[in-house]
C-alpha cells in the first residue's frame, strides 16, 4: 500500500512492439465488454481528460469509449462524451432512455443504484473497465511521447501549444484557492465585463472598479461555477475574499 494507506498506482504494461490491441473485447476481470477505446482528447482543455492521482492507473479518458456491462441483472451501456471543461461519464440501461450522466466514472454509477434503490457504492473505473491492464494497454497505444510520459509519471498532459484561455487558466491557477475548474470558468466566461480575461492583471482592473462586488458576486452565486464548490462554506467564507485581496489589495 502507498502512504496514507492507500494503494499504489500500478504500472503500465506497454504492449510489444507490432502488436495491437483491437476493440471490442471483453475483460475476464470484470466481465466488461469494450465496443469502442474512442480518441485521446487532444483539443482545449486536454489536461482535464486525465484520471485522478488516486485512480488503479494513470490514464486519459477517451471521448467515444463504448462499453457495456452486465449489473444488477440488466446490462447497462456506458461511454464518455466531450464536456466543456472536461468529460462527461454515461450510463444507461440498454433498451431504456433514461441516461446517467456525471463528471467522473463513478458519478454516473452511483445514480444508477441511487435511481435502482440498491444501497450499493460502485467503482466507476472498475465498471468502466479502467481497472483492467488490458484495456489500459489498448489505450496507451494512442498514446503521443508526452503523453505516454505523463501516463507513466503520474502527470497530466497539458497541449504543446496553449490556447488564450488555457494560459489565463494557468495564471489564474497561481492565485490561492483558485482550481482548475474555477480557474477555467474565468477564463471562459463573459459574465466579468463582456469578454473573456486573459490574465490576471485584466481580471484585477476590472474588478477594482467596484471594490470587486460584482467578482465577489459572481463567485458566491454564478452557477457557472460547480454547484459544490458554491456550497462549500470555506469557499465563501475563506477563499473568495482571499481573491479579491490578491487581485486588488
Amino acid at each position: 500500500r502507498g502512504r496514507g494507506g492507500a494503494r499504489p498506482r500500478l504500472e503500465l504494461r506497454l504492449l510489444h512492439e507490432g502488436h495491437k490491441m483491437e476493440a471490442p473485447f471483453t475483460l475476464k476481470s470484470c466481465g466488461v465488454t469494450v465496443w469502442s477505446l474512442g480518441e485521446i482528447h487532444r483539443e482545449e482543455w486536454s489536461f482535464k481528460y486525465w484520471s485522478s492521482k488516486g485512480c488503479l492507473f494513470h490514464h486519459a479518458y477517451p471521448v467515444g469509449y463504448r462499453a457495456t456491462k452486465c449489473h444488477f441483472n440488466k446490462v447497462y451501456e456506458m461511454w464518455i462524451e466531450k464536456g466543456k471543461f472536461g468529460p462527461i461519464f454515461a450510463v444507461k440501461e440498454v433498451g431504456k432512455d433514461l441516461v446517467f450522466r456525471g463528471e467522473s466514472p463513478t458519478k454516473p454509477w452511483t445514480k444508477v443504484c441511487l435511481h435502482q434503490r440498491t444501497g450499493a457504492r460502485i467503482s466507476g473505473p472498475l465498471h468502466f473497465g479502467f481497472s483492467d491492464p488490458a484495456t489500459q494497454s489498448a489505450i496507451c497505444a494512442m498514446y503521443n511521447a508526452t503523453e505516454l510520459a505523463a501516463a507513466k509519471e503520474g502527470s497530466r498532459a497539458w497541449n504543446e501549444v496553449l490556447s488564450p484561455q488555457e494560459k489565463a487558466a494557468k495564471d489564474f491557477m497561481e492565485m490561492e484557492g483558485v482550481g482548475e475548474t474555477a480557474a477555467m470558468v474565468l477564463a471562459s466566461t463573459s459574465s466579468l465585463g463582456g469578454a473573456p480575461h486573459r490574465s490576471r492583471k485584466s481580471l484585477a482592473k476590472w474588478a477594482a472598479r467596484d471594490e470587486g462586488a460584482a467578482l465577489k458576486k459572481f463567485l458566491v452565486e454564478s452557477t457557472e461555477l460547480p454547484h459544490n464548490l458554491r456550497r462549500w462554506p470555506a469557499w465563501r467564507a475563506k477563499f473568495v475574499p482571499r481573491i479579491i485581496e490578491a487581485l486588488i489589495g
